[in-house]
């Protein structure tokens, strides 16, 4: 039986495989840069599996508990997000992000700062710092960039459901 504590949400992940709430987090590894960080030039903050609580196994599925006021908080913050998805024309080279970034703030021209993180396969989450900024960017629909294109699409939550267990669960599905 799944634990029943309704200050923290459940999740379910099966690529976690074999690993148990007995199991012990192995020896650190030097961290490796992702493809999309590489691309970003950015750095990631190194996370340690011993940082994060233990998964629990109940039958097929490991759970593992989250913040529930922290999920709220971060769903918030997603609300002045999109999602954009770079399609190049064949024969065209890679865009690094920043010449990206700087293709796009040509067209859109924010007033505030945004942010533009790789999520990989040509698609990015964009970050606005106001809602403004976002309906403008979002009312300008796809973009035209001399070798391809930039689709929006606007940002859902779907990766996460309410359960008739009043937890919150990732849903992989």
């Amino acid at each position: 039986m799944p634990p029943t504590s309704y200050g923290a949400a459940i999740c379910p992940w099966k690529f976690l495989g074999g690993l148990d709430s007995a199991s012990q987090p192995p020896p650190s590894a030097p961290r490796v840069r992702t493809f999309a960080a590489v691309l970003s030039n950015s750095t990631e903050p190194a996370i340690s599996l011993s940082q994060l609580l233990p998964p629990v196994v109940h039958g097929d599925k490991i759970y593992v508990k989250i913040n529930e006021s922290l999920y709220h908080e971060q769903l918030k913050e997603f609300k002045t997000n999109l999602i954009g998805h770079l399609l190049l024309r064949k024969g065209s080279k890679p865009l690094r992000t920043d010449a990206l970034k700087s293709l796009l703030a040509a067209l859109w021209q924010p007033l505030e700062p945004w942010r533009l993180v790789p999520l990989g396969k040509g698609y990015f989450d964009i970050h606005f710092s106001t809602e403004e900024d976002l309906r403008r960017v979002w009312g300008g629909g796809t973009c035209t960039l001399p070798d391809g294109i930039f689709r929006l699409t606007q940002w859902k939550q779907t990766l996460f459901q309410e359960t008739p267990f009043r937890k919150l669960t990732l849903n992989f599905g």
